[in-house]
């Protein structure tokens, strides 16, 4: 009898970890040339700050790659060329495909990862957009255009490119609060040394935060490194009340509160 318990706790532990854990493979192909040989590396924070692990690594040969393991939950992970970041790309359950191309990187399998793959696509048209406005600067100094000329001419487009970028990413992350792809791509923000996300852009985030967004351990890890004072949501009756309040407010009582605030911001 004794023996029979012991097998039944080790089938129930086993059932357990394996509902847990997420089982991922990963098959990749590149048409570039030049990545022939090149190594991979399959890396995922631990803390969402400092630490990061590399969980697999693969040489690219004849064009294609593969990585397969298991981690303890769906999780996003970065994939890695040397030391340089090339794609996020979610480690869940299921076969997953890679497409790596000079113009464009996809991934595709899994639910989080189609969400994650169009967003990149228009993330990366957005990019493909700055560098044309880069090659268009250089046609004009070659023209004989002045600075001047080149910045009144570029720069409102360049302004109007940034801005849909970030609110694509900021969109991206309120949308997927509540899943893996949320906190992922939100420390992969706020991460990245080469585009230094604002402190606008990350209070517009964490504002409009979910409970179970702002209790991922990366995003309290990141907001206790940084210092963050998250305000406590208001109950519910405390904002319909402040939105009654909004609304009954006489109109001259609002044009004069307005009249007041233009006058302290002058």
């Amino acid at each position: 009898m004794r023996y029979i318990y012991l097998f039944f706790f080790s089938v129930v532990g086993i059932i357990s970890y394996s509902s847990c854990s997420s089982e991922y493979k990963i098959d990749g192909s590149s048409t570039v040339q030049g990545f022939n040989g090149q190594k991979l590396y399959l890396r995922i924070t631990t803390d969402g700050v400092t630490r990061d692990v590399c969980l697999d690594s693969c040489e690219i040969v004849h064009g294609t790659f593969n990585f397969c393991g298991a981690v303890d939950s769906v999780a996003m992970a970065e994939l890695y060329m040397g030391s340089y970041p090339m794609m996020p790309v979610v480690l869940e359950n299921g076969e997953l495909f890679v497409q790596m191309d000079n113009m464009l990187q996809t991934i595709s399998g899994g639910p989080l990862n189609n969400l994650l793959n169009d967003f990149l696509i228009k993330h990366m048209k957005l990019e493909n957009d700055l560098w044309d406005l880069d090659r268009r600067a250089r046609c004009m100094i070659y023209e004989g255009k002045s600075a001047e000329d080149i910045i009144l001419t570029l720069d409102p487009i360049r302004r109007d490119v940034v801005k849909k970028m970030k609110d694509l990413e900021i969109g991206f992350v309120k949308q997927n609060y509540d899943n893996p792809l949320g906190p992922g791509y939100f420390i992969r923000m706020c991460n990245d040394e080469i585009s230094e996300t604002s402190e606008e852009v990350i209070h517009n985030i964490l504002h409009d935060a979910t409970p179970k967004f702002l209790s991922h351990p990366f995003v309290q890890n990141f907001i206790a490194a940084r210092g963050i004072t998250i305000a406590p949501p208001l109950p519910p009756q405390r904002r319909a009340n402040r939105a009654e309040k909004r609304c009954s407010a006489p109109d001259s009582a609002r044009h004069s509160r307005r009249k007041e605030q233009q006058e302290v911001w002058k």
